[in-house]
């Protein structure tokens, strides 16, 4: 879009498109003209703002992959979870009103933030030993085969994003060798393996899944 010298007009008209032309094309005009700035500014920044959406974005989807891991195998074989399934967990009243799905997560959400560990890949790891000890040292061979620095830079990096506006905290300034408060840079390369490393991670528990254990035997 930030190449095409009509791309703010084009935008305008799409904008009119999916509204079904209801107000007068300046207003639509006014906003694909904002956007189209926005775009171009962005496109010289090398899509920093993308880059960091995207990286939280990464980082949610796969922590949905770890507490969907522990849900299906719940569903599948309670017995094979049930030290993890034999914790407590404190339910808020609108929780309780949930179905039992859903509850579940809530119950592999508490189980994921309470994995001890000093980084974020030693935390994974104390998830699954928790949640299905059987499954642990398969799973771990697997994990071996990804970058876990990598896999910890993205969490790092994601919580100053969230937490402090894109600018490195003690933590992940140690890590990376730049100065506390420095703004964080994402250049593809670096993008591909911050990415490179949740997928990986990612593989490590679909491999160990109720599915993939099926398959296997």
């Amino acid at each position: 879009m930030a190449n095409d010298p009509d791309g703010a007009a084009k935008l305008g008209v799409q904008l009119q498109m999916k509204q079904g032309f209801r107000k007068h094309g300046t207003t639509y005009n006014s906003t694909a003209e904002t956007v189209f700035d926005w775009v171009s500014s962005e496109r010289g920044r090398d899509f920093a703002t993308l880059r960091r959406s995207s990286l939280v974005a990464a980082c949610a989807a796969f922590e949905n992959v770890a507490k969907s891991f522990f849900v299906e195998w719940v569903e599948w074989d309670s017995t094979s979870v049930e030290g993890a399934l034999s914790r407590r967990v404190s339910l808020h009243g609108d929780e309780l009103l949930l179905d039992e799905r859903d509850r579940l997560f809530i119950f592999a959400d508490s189980l994921y933030k309470e994995a001890k560990g000093k980084t974020f890949s030693e935390k994974l790891n104390a998830f699954v030993r928790e949640v299905i000890p059987k499954k642990y040292n398969l799973f771990a061979t697997e994990m071996e085969k990804v970058a876990s620095e990598r896999f910890d830079e993205a969490f790092l990096i994601r919580n100053c994003i969230v937490h402090r506006g894109g600018n490195a905290d003690r933590r992940l300034a140690a890590k990376i060798g730049v100065a506390e408060g420095a703004e964080i840079e994402l250049s593809g390369n670096r993008m591909q393996g911050l990415l490179g490393a949740l997928i990986g991670a990612a593989s490590a528990l679909v491999s160990r899944s109720p599915v993939s254990d099926v398959m296997d035997s």
